[in-house]
């Protein structure tokens, strides 16, 4: 995926993107490689596409591997509850983005 920046320190500013496992294990979550670093520093932003949340601030850096854990919301009919861990499954149809910074 592409270098968004280059900052004057000589840290960069990555994006990286893939597909979600076809059997996803949330005690793993979901690792996106950026594979235009070598190490990952911090996490900017974290997205994905369906009915899921993602918190950067909930994200695993290792080296240059960013793991997310998605979680969605379960609606009942009578109220509205918190975000929930998304259990295992199919999320091979989901893609998974980072931006990060680092080296």
């Amino acid at each position: 995926m592409p270098v968004l920046a280059t900052l004057k320190d000589g840290r960069i500013i990555a994006k990286a993107s893939v597909f979600g496992p076809d059997s996803y294990d949330p005690a793993e979550g979901v690792s996106i490689p950026v594979e235009d670093l070598r190490a990952v520093e911090d996490v900017i932003v974290v997205s994905c596409d369906g009915n899921y949340l993602l918190n950067e601030g909930q994200a695993t850096i290792s080296d240059n591997i960013v793991t997310v854990f998605p979680k969605y919301f379960q609606y009942s009919e009578t109220s509205d509850g918190p975000a929930i861990d998304v259990p295992s499954g199919d999320l091979s149809a989901v893609t998974f983005t980072v931006i990060a910074i680092g080296f």
